[in-house]
């Protein structure tokens, strides 16, 4: 049977227009733009995902959400919502990895470490492929995994 996926975990909150934008905060997110990982961090209920979203949608950038819930606690899980979360940008990506995680499965459990990272190296390949501009990956609560 295949795994259902929860659309709320892949899809973005929605900010109401009447937030407080962080301006200070926002500007420092603009001069990182360019970087390859930005990390926000804080205590529960600081505004972060409020914050990512202004930034987000100040800029009008396109971006991919992937919300991680306590009960995501494997590999192929985490890939699963990881690459349909991506597709939401481009429909045409992911199929190639979430072929191989499948036809690894049982191996995954035996070999871990070369299954995975036959699986990431194709993973890295296809999304290198298919996205050649600027686009955002927001993993928000990535503290879930592994609880």
């Amino acid at each position: 049977m295949a795994e259902v996926l929860v659309k709320t975990r892949i899809t973005p909150r929605k900010i109401t227009e009447n937030i407080v934008s962080m301006e200070r905060l926002n500007k420092k997110m603009a001069e990182n733009a360019a970087k390859n990982l930005i990390l926000v961090t804080g205590p529960a209920g600081y505004g972060k995902t409020t914050l990512v979203l202004d930034f987000l949608n100040t800029r009008k950038a396109p971006y991919a959400w992937f919300y991680c819930a306590p009960d995501i606690d494997n590999f192929q899980t985490f890939l699963n919502y990881l690459v349909h979360s991506l597709k939401n940008l481009n429909a045409e990506f992911g199929e190639k990895s979430l072929e191989l995680a499948s036809s690894l499965s049982d191996l995954i459990s035996k070999d871990e470490e070369n299954s995975i990272n036959a699986v990431i190296a194709t993973f890295v390949n296809e999304f290198t492929s298919v996205f050649e501009k600027d686009e955002y990956l927001v993993i928000d609560d990535l503290h879930n995994l592994g609880s």
